[in-house]
């Protein structure tokens, strides 16, 4: 996960979850 600056805990948390669906959609 790449954080850039300072961002939200949720904008995080959000980019996060989307990089995981992400992830098994490219299975």
């Amino acid at each position: 996960m790449i954080i850039v600056g300072q961002q939200a805990p949720n904008f995080t948390l959000h980019n996060t979850a989307k990089e995981a669906v992400t992830l098994e959609n490219l299975k």
